[in-house]
């Protein structure tokens, strides 16, 4: 890194080492995060997404690619739930996504335009299930605004 401890622009392509990955947090309610969407594939976890509207799941790119894509029937999207190993609990409800699109720039090498959008049918919301608010004013760049990430992972580092 430069003196001033700002990344340069070469370093902030890297990605992370998988010594740098986040580990820690804690579990999360699921009235903190209604718009979190679990995304399977042939009945096994596959990544998480963002309900961004009735109709709309916004992922990354990479969960979806290769030949999975062309086996849309072998997708679900669970809404209201958090739990990863038991998607489908009281409240929930599985969606089977309608169409794909991945960003048409989107490369696996280091992962540039890592974006997807997955459609499904119109969901009904409900206190558990909302869509994530989106920034109004595009103009904000959100510097030292608080932010929180969320994914499924350890809560504490075993060795």
């Amino acid at each position: 890194m430069a003196d001033d401890a700002s990344p340069t622009l070469d370093e902030e392509k890297r990605l992370p080492s998988a010594s740098a990955r986040i580990i820690g947090g804690s579990n999360a309610n699921l009235t903190q995060f209604p718009f979190f969407a679990l995304i399977y594939f042939s009945g096994n976890p596959q990544c998480g997404g963002s309900l961004i509207s009735t109709q709309w799941v916004l992922t990354a790119a990479r969960g979806l690619s290769g030949t999975q894509l062309s086996q849309l029937n072998n997708y679900a999207i669970y809404l209201g739930n958090l739990a990863s190993q038991s998607p489908f609990s009281t409240g929930s409800v599985k969606a089977l996504p309608t169409a794909i699109f991945i960003h048409e720039l989107y490369t696996a090498v280091n992962y540039q335009n890592n974006i997807a959008l997955m459609q499904i049918p119109t969901v009904t919301l409900t206190a558990n299930i909302q869509p994530v608010t989106l920034a109004i004013d595009a103009t904000n760049n959100f510097n030292g605004q608080v932010a929180f990430l969320m994914g499924f992972g350890r809560t504490a580092d075993t060795g």
